[in-house]
């Protein structure tokens, strides 16, 4: 147990290959945190554990997360309320794509073969963005 946001955590997904866990909240961020560091942090109970990273450039809360292969080099992405999918890259902390749509984004997930995000919008539509370009291209 860990507090890893101060508003409500509204998304939790691991990589692949369990090495990170990705939390997002209403407080509009989207953070990475090492699995390692929080089964030392849960042995000993000392100080709280930090995240790998905190991505803080969504507006309103984050409302989904999806992660693609490849453990910690996995693109991790992110949808909010502001209307926005963000992808981003763990290694560089750095925001690799972003979108924007319609209506405010509340599921998200993407392709097996990662070429294609689906999000799924307040509106009732399911727009898809082609990941290929690093201004998606979304279609509904």
């Amino acid at each position: 147990t860990w507090e890893a946001h101060y508003r409500a955590v509204t998304a939790i997904a691991f990589t692949d290959d369990g090495s990170h866990v990705i939390t997002a909240s209403e407080d509009s961020l989207v953070r990475a945190w090492s699995v390692g560091a929080l089964l030392d942090y849960s042995a000993s109970s000392h100080l709280p554990p930090t995240p790998v990273v905190t991505w803080n450039q969504h507006t309103l809360p984050v409302s989904a997360l999806a992660v693609g292969a490849g453990g910690a080099a996995a693109r991790i992405l992110s949808a909010s309320l502001d209307r926005s999918v963000r992808v981003w890259h763990l290694p560089s902390n750095s925001c690799l794509a972003s979108a924007s749509f319609p209506s405010a984004i509340h599921s998200l997930v993407l392709h097996p073969c990662e070429h294609t995000l689906y999000a799924g919008g307040a509106d009732g539509v399911i727009y898809a963005a082609d990941l290929a370009s690093p201004v998606l291209a979304v279609g509904g």
